[in-house]
């Protein structure tokens, strides 16, 4: 079942115009992507051609403006059609796989897993893989809904990162820095991102 969750929301994200085109508009562009791009930045961890991987990168938005900075990219991407669009139409090397299964032939300055680990079946096992496939020193980035924000914690089961059937594991602050420690992982920051503060967004060296 999860399998078919992840076929049709990426056959949603490739075929549904209106789904498509807000994930390329330039409102996303400024809410979502260019932030963490920044994020990267101020963090010192931009340099030309410095790896990149993006951990389930879906029709390619992040993967293709990461590219425009100047990163050198790579994706994986379990949905066929989400995978085949980003190499098809943005040109961008994606590999059609599961994360999991996923062994690059060269080790990544920067692993980015964004809304992803709120999918695992298994997230401790995810981030100890997302390490394996980071070079010593490099850096996981992952941003994931923030279940401490003021949002959900009003909400409760009505917040729309409850409802996914997909969504198998939400976490907040607390969790999410429990999780990378229990990975033996070196945790940089976590920030709340957002006007409503609902994601965050966690910087951990490998």
């Amino acid at each position: 079942m999860r399998l078919l969750l992840m076929q049709y929301w990426a056959y949603e994200d490739t075929f549904d115009r209106k789904r498509r085109s807000a994930c390329f508009s330039p409102g996303n562009r400024r809410d979502n992507i260019d932030p963490k791009l920044r994020l990267l930045a101020e963090l010192g961890l931009f340099r030309p051609g410095a790896r990149l991987l993006d951990v389930g990168c879906g029709t390619g938005a992040f993967l293709q403006a990461a590219r425009n900075a100047g990163y050198d990219v790579e994706g994986i991407e379990p949905g066929w059609c989400s995978s085949v669009f980003a190499r098809s139409r943005l040109r961008l090397p994606v590999v059609t796989r599961s994360v999991d299964r996923f062994q690059p032939n060269e080790l990544f300055d920067i692993v980015a897993a964004l809304h992803v680990l709120e999918h695992m079946p298994d997230p401790l096992a995810a981030l100890r893989h997302f390490a394996r496939i980071c070079r010593p020193g490099g850096t996981i980035v992952i941003a994931t809904p923030n279940l401490g924000s003021d949002r959900a914690r009003q909400l409760e089961a009505a917040w729309e990162a409850v409802g996914p059937a997909d969504h198998l594991f939400l976490f907040d602050a607390v969790t999410i820095r429990a999780l990378a420690d229990k990975a033996g992982l070196a945790l940089i920051d976590v920030r709340e991102n957002g006007s409503n503060r609902e994601e965050l967004v966690v910087m951990i060296r490998r």
